[in-house]
């Protein structure tokens, strides 16, 4: 090797030895500041004022969008936080007076536990998103990397604000658990505007189709009246399965429901079935009944998805039919098939049978607070529903128009046999009730009317009448004048010992 060679490999050798000082010292530098950078994220994890320099911090960066008091307290094991405040530029408002809570980070295995979190009252105005809805997919998994344990998590009260209108629900307590893929939830409580509210569920997010268990309840109040639900859950997320219970205004309910939360049309079938349903309940001055409502609706095939279109057959059954003078319903039953959606519900092959084989068919639609109904009313007999009426067998069309509040009825019934014929035309609004070419015959006689029956706090009316030949007698039954039975002479008979008496005779005056 020249003297030259030499020269070249110490200054080599040399320069490899500063490189490699660079790089340890490079190391040392980077373990320094991940050191720091750890010891301060332990800092402002674990003590209590690095975590008031980090809300300081926070409260400072986001320019008066959160704002609060720190009372104490540190990130990794609770705080203690009064006064929050959340208002962004989208319009989101979100204030809570006090927030305690007290939770930790446990290894081997990793879970978080939340001992206990209370928050007092929750004003929340949240503005409705301008966005298009996303049809929400049904996940793959729904396993939590760490298990978490939530033993007491609770909320005085939350008023959410939409435009003027508030709505509140309070004293809500929760807890819950999970092992990372099994997941339980129980809601202990809930008060809502509607009544108070109890649930729980369990959930296995392992795979698909995610089997689910759980059951609800409810208690509440309408019209002053106790009622009382419950729900049971089966089935899975994707196809779930409820049943329902339900007691109250002196009826019980059932209903039985078949969903597809996460598919273009998310009702599968619905079964409802109500029994004991009682007019009086509703309205002490109605006449007695004994309903039993049942009503079964599935999807519409080959119609629009996003229409959510409905149908299926729906029955009224009178297990108490009878006349009006007993306090009771001349209802037996009756049946239709109904189609619901957003915009329409129509009634179709409405069949309802009265007392005295009396039928009533037709049926309408509704949509948008206006609605038509075209019945068809036949051997319809009076005296079936009010006995101190005669006997007749009405026929005819019956036609109801609704426009918001305002409704308008008109009818032509006739019974040629016994010479008797209704027509009228009523129009009804919350301030009065026309009468509109109103007319009674009966035999060569009528009875025509018209004006109107004010709904004011005198009950006015202004009504004009024309009888011609009218009889009002011809309408009531006719009760057959029977003679009465001839009295029979009784016999005296006496005893075979007793003497004869002696016949008195009678002196002439």
């Amino acid at each position: 090797m020249t003297a030259a060679q030499g020269r070249h490999h110490r200054r080599a050798g040399a320069a490899g030895g500063r490189l490699l000082r660079w790089i340890v010292a490079l190391l040392l530098v980077v373990v320094v500041i991940v050191a720091l950078a750890v010891g301060t994220v332990f800092y402002v994890l674990t003590t209590e004022r690095g975590t008031r320099y980090a809300w300081e911090a926070a409260t400072s960066l986001l320019k008066g969008q959160l704002t609060g008091k720190l009372d104490g307290g540190a990130i990794a094991t609770g705080l203690q936080l009064r006064d929050v405040h959340w208002k962004d530029a989208k319009g989101t408002d979100i204030a809570v007076d006090s927030v305690s809570g007290h939770w930790a980070l446990t290894r081997e295995p990793l879970r978080f536990t939340i001992d206990y979190l209370h928050v007092e009252t929750i004003d929340a105005r949240i503005p409705p998103s301008n966005e298009p809805s996303k049809k929400i997919e049904l996940p793959r998994d729904l396993r939590i990397p760490i298990q978490l344990v939530i033993n007491d998590l609770s909320v005085e009260k939350l008023r959410l604000h939409q435009g003027a209108t508030t709505t509140e629900f309070s004293r809500l307590l929760f807890n819950g658990r999970s092992d990372g893929q099994h997941h339980e939830a129980t809601v202990q409580r809930l008060d809502t505007p509607f009544g108070s509210v109890t649930a729980s569920a369990k959930l296995d997010g392992g795979a698909r189709p995610f089997p689910l268990s759980g059951d609800a309840g409810y208690a509440g109040k309408v019209n002053g009246e106790a009622v009382n639900a419950s729900a049971r859950l089966s089935g899975a997320l994707e196809d779930l399965i409820a049943d329902v219970d339900a007691s109250g205004i002196k009826l019980n309910g059932r209903a039985h429901v078949e969903a597809l939360p996460f598919a273009d049309v998310p009702l599968k079938s619905a079964l409802v079935t109500v029994d004991h349903v009682n007019p009086q309940a509703f309205a002490p001055g109605a006449p007695e009944a004994d309903l039993a409502v049942r009503a079964e609706v599935k999807p519409v095939e080959g119609t629009d998805p996003k229409a959510f279109v409905v149908a299926g057959p729906v029955s009224i059954v009178n297990a108490k039919p009878g006349s009006i003078d007993r306090k009771l319903l001349p209802l037996i039953d009756a049946r239709a098939n109904v189609r619901l959606d957003a915009s329409e519900q129509s009634i179709t092959d409405l069949n309802v049978r009265l007392v005295k084989n009396a039928t009533v068919t037709g049926g309408g639609t509704l949509a948008g607070g206006k609605g038509k109904f075209d019945l068809k009313v036949a051997k319809l007999d009076l005296n079936a529903i009010e006995p101190t009426l005669r006997p007749t067998d009405f026929a005819g069309p019956i036609g109801i128009v609704l426009d918001g509040d305002k409704q308008s009825i008109s009818a032509d019934l006739n019974d040629p046999k016994a010479a008797i014929r209704a027509q009228a035309r009523v129009k009804l609004d919350p301030k009065q009730t026309s009468l509109d070419e109103v007319k009674l015959t009966v035999g060569k006689g009528r009875v025509e009317a018209n004006g109107v029956l004010k709904k004011d706090a005198s009950s006015s009316y202004d009504l004009k009448a024309k009888f011609i030949d009218f009889n009002p007698l011809l309408l009531q039954q006719q009760l057959i004048a029977q003679k009465p039975a001839p009295v029979k002479k009784r016999s005296r008979s006496r005893h075979p010992e007793s003497p004869p008496r002696p016949r008195v005779r009678s002196k002439p005056a």
